[in-house]
């Protein structure tokens, strides 16, 4: 497992899990650093189902990513976004 964030907390949490992420971000964001597992992620090999399961072009890697770290990608992007936007 990458992280011990499950989406289902997150989705089904309510209120509770809303401020446990935001306070997550919060520290995050003030601290300036990023939790190591956040960057980490576990490739899979995915048999597409179309040629020998022998041949390793018969696979691709699927990617599995840490939930807050996912969560928190699109944030830090539409904040450089903005950012960016002010600059120019």
């Amino acid at each position: 497992m990458v992280c011990t964030h499950y989406p289902e907390y997150i989705l089904h949490g309510g209120t509770e899990a809303l401020r446990t992420i935001h306070s997550i971000f919060t520290h995050v964001w003030e601290d300036e650093v990023i939790r190591e597992e956040w960057h980490q992620d576990i490739i899979i090999p995915l048999y597409k189902g179309n040629e020998s399961r022998a041949d390793c072009s018969s696979y691709r890697g699927l990617s599995l990513l840490s939930v807050p770290g996912k969560v928190f990608a699109p944030v830090i992007h539409a904040l450089e976004s903005s950012l960016s936007q002010m600059c120019s």
